[in-house]
């Protein structure tokens, strides 16, 4: 393994480990939607990481795709870290969870994103195939960013259907679902 693979490697193992910190320490994850929680991470989400790791470690990548994904890698660990920090007196339920949400959170990333931690993932999950050249792995991310669209809707709707939805209408008004509206960005009224 080359010194830029191992580096590569030690970043992500950063990154996903982040996020494997926040499974078992920060998202409540209690309930009936636990075992289709522990389900995922097990079957889908471990192994999912065990390929990236490999992947990026064989480092394939040219140096700017390389260095383009490991900024992205960078994004994504940030805006994670930022939603957990503005949720950490009010810990998230983890995905798959159906109760329904009590509160909107509009301060820091989710001011302008309606789901930044999926945003981050999906991110994280996108980088790995800048930073490994390995192609195929645009596979891995679909199916990693479709499992996070699928929980984004789900938990939207029960928003919708509770009694936040009027807060919740405005809210969607304002923030993008995994990403910006550009006109918040630039400081347009939308």
């Amino acid at each position: 393994m080359t010194a830029r693979g191992l580096a590569t490697v030690g970043f992500a193992l950063v990154v996903f480990g982040s996020f494997a910190w926040a499974t078992r320490r920060f998202f409540k994850m209690d309930g009936p939607g636990k075992s289709t929680a522990d389900a995922f991470i097990r079957l889908v989400a471990v192994p999912a990481v065990l390929v990236v790791l490999f992947c990026v470690g064989r480092d394939r990548a040219s140096f700017t795709l390389w260095l383009v994904g490991i900024l992205a890698l960078i994004l994504s660990l940030v805006l994670f870290w930022s939603s957990i920090w503005v949720n950490r007196t009010r810990p998230l339920r983890f995905a798959f969870c159906p109760e329904p949400p009590t509160h909107i959170m509009r301060r820091g990333p989710y001011a302008l994103i309606r789901h930044p931690i999926y945003a981050s993932y999906s991110m994280a999950w996108s980088a790995s195939v800048l930073v490994s050249g390995e192609w195929w792995l645009a596979v891995v991310v679909a199916l990693m960013v479709a499992v996070y669209y699928r929980e984004a809707r789900r938990e939207e709707r029960a928003f919708l259907g509770g009694p936040l939805r009027e807060q919740y209408c405005d809210y969607r008004r304002q923030a993008g679902m995994f990403m910006p509206r550009p006109g918040r960005v630039l400081g347009w009224r939308s």
